[in-house]
């Protein structure tokens, strides 16, 4: 069967990308290696999200990302009274003429109309990079659809939206964003919350899809024990 849930198969996407170094077979089998043995090469999901992978990877789109590029790049941008941006930014890497570029994969359908979460969501990133590598400046923000291999430039001016948008989260109340190509028909659960009295920020760890246990890591059923829970996506 499928088998793939469109979470899990970003997942195993993005994991691919993390580790692919021009050898498609061996990062690939170090993705499927990561996410456990849940994951059955047969799987027709599995056929799918490496078709996607493989397409996008030798596409002139991808050629444009140097081969020495940051990837995976955790980071937490303070902003005010306890509040920080915490994430993790798919790509960033440095042009030419030595501003940055910022690419965040997506593996869903390329949408009619993007999503205002997504400018909001490289805002951040963008000021991130910029506080990160010293003053860099940023000149690109793009999201790169896997399907069909498209670029979709971000406005870049939507940060201020964002800081807006989290000086409204106070212990009493939590505000999530998400879209609805993204989460369909989904038990929402919290699976970690961070308070400024005990942990000196705020932030919501999300669950929102049950995941088999097969595929979820050490991390995962540990955080779904200690919410008493079963391990999620997040």
């Amino acid at each position: 069967g499928n088998g793939l849930t469109p979470a899990e198969m970003g997942t195993l996407i993005h994991s691919a990308l993390e580790h692919y170094d021009g050898d498609i077979e061996t990062a690939w089998m170090s993705a499927l290696r990561e996410q456990g043995s849940g994951f059955r090469t047969q799987d027709s999901g599995v056929s799918f999200a490496k078709s996607l992978f493989v397409n996008y990877v030798n596409s002139d789109l991808f050629k444009q990302i140097p081969q020495q590029h940051d990837r995976e790049v955790k980071f937490q941008l303070p902003i005010d009274n306890g509040v920080s941006f915490q994430g993790i930014m798919d790509c960033v890497y440095q042009k030419p003429g030595g501003s940055y570029s910022i690419v965040d994969y997506k593996t869903g359908a390329v949408p009619e109309e993007l999503n205002e979460g997504y400018a909001m969501q490289l805002a951040i990133y963008g000021e991130a990079v910029s506080k990160m590598y010293r003053g860099a400046e940023v000149s690109e923000l793009a999201l790169h659809y896997l399907q069909g291999c498209v670029a979709k430039p971000v406005d870049s001016g939507k940060l201020q939206d964002a800081i807006n948008l989290a000086k409204k989260i106070t212990d009493e109340m939590v505000i999530i964003i998400y879209t609805k190509d993204e989460v369909k028909n989904s038990n929402i659960v919290n699976t970690v919350v961070k308070t400024v009295e005990k942990d000196g920020y705020v932030a919501v760890q999300v669950g929102y899809e049950d995941k088999k246990e097969s595929r979820a890591n050490k991390a995962e059923k540990g955080i779904a024990k200690k919410a008493n829970t079963v391990p999620h996506q997040v």
